[in-house]
């Protein structure tokens, strides 16, 4: 609990920086839409594997970032039983603040939405679980075409129960970025 209420004291304290410290002057509010696919791994059953979605924001001209991202993962199965497959969608909200260097962006973001996990080690074969998380996006911009790479590390709320048991999950992905910035 110490390790996430610092690491979220440290986002805060850098999302805090006067917004001159890192921004050029053509920085302006837009607009901006990505396709993102990447793999990712979580701790009990690795409901993502290989994983593709999309990204839209706004970004204000004070560096402060709001956006929406979606991603459906196909998951693993079992070496015992490769037809059962654990995966995982989700959709989730995201405020940030975007630094920028001259053609560089890096935009340290909080998550937070929905996922559906779908598993056979839960006793319900799957769930709706609330979903946290923290994400850092690089991005490199070409002209107003946008080139990156996301990583993302989230925790879904409800455990996986069966019967007695319940582990929770946790999760690491890094996806490689395309869009555009209006």
């Amino acid at each position: 609990m110490k390790r996430r209420l610092g690491a979220l004291t440290t986002f805060l304290a850098v999302s805090a920086l006067p917004v001159t410290t890192l921004a050029s002057e053509s920085d302006a509010e837009g607009a901006s839409i990505a396709l993102l696919a990447g793999y990712g791994e979580s701790t009990s059953v690795n409901v993502l594997g290989f994983g593709a979605g999309f990204r839209t924001g706004y970004r204000l001209d004070v560096g402060l970032y709001l956006g929406a991202l979606a991603l459906a993962h196909l998951g693993t199965s079992d070496d015992w039983e490769p037809e059962v497959r654990h995966h995982a969608q989700s959709a989730r909200g995201e405020i940030g603040y975007e630094f920028r260097v001259q053609k560089l962006a890096l935009r340290p973001t909080l998550r937070a939405g929905a996922a559906l996990v779908t598993t056979s080690r839960d006793m319900n074969d799957g769930f709706v679980s609330p979903q946290i998380g923290l994400g850092l996006t690089l991005l490199l911009e070409l002209d107003h075409w946008l080139v990156g790479v996301d990583g993302d590390s989230h925790f879904l709320t409800r455990p996986v129960e069966q019967f007695d048991n319940s582990s929770s999950i946790a999760g690491l992905a890094v996806y490689l970025s395309g869009g555009y910035q209006f």
